[in-house]
């Protein structure tokens, strides 16, 4: 089978699959007769036999899934803060006022112009 494509991918089970049909034969006395090393039966038992080793669900206590968002959420909110905080720090703000403010009064002024 690794002869007859150049590529083959998959994800998770796919590529379990995937890589067991492309692996090459490398045993001497089997090799000329015999070019995969494993075949879609072997897969399919291999899946049978640790289907529930391969699939298990690991889920974590409710507590710690609740910690585990709360230090998220505030760690970002911290971040967005104290980014906020030093945005109001540049030299440059106060010019951005100025043109900010300047530009709201022109506004202002040009319905009353009409």
């Amino acid at each position: 089978m690794h002869e007859l494509f150049d590529m083959i991918a998959g994800v998770e089970t796919g590529a379990i699959i995937a890589s067991s049909l492309l692996m090459p034969n490398v045993d001497p006395e089997t090799s000329e007769t015999q070019k995969n090393k494993y075949f879609a039966n072997h897969t399919m038992e291999f899946f049978q036999e640790n289907s529930k080793s391969l699939y298990h669900r690991n889920s974590m206590p409710h507590s710690f899934e609740f910690f585990l968002y709360a230090f998220l959420i505030g760690t970002i909110c911290s971040y967005s803060y104290l980014y906020s905080q030093n945005y109001n720090l540049f030299q440059d703000f106060p010019e951005r006022v100025f043109y900010l403010q300047t530009m709201l009064k022109f506004k202002k002024k040009q319905p009353s112009q009409i």
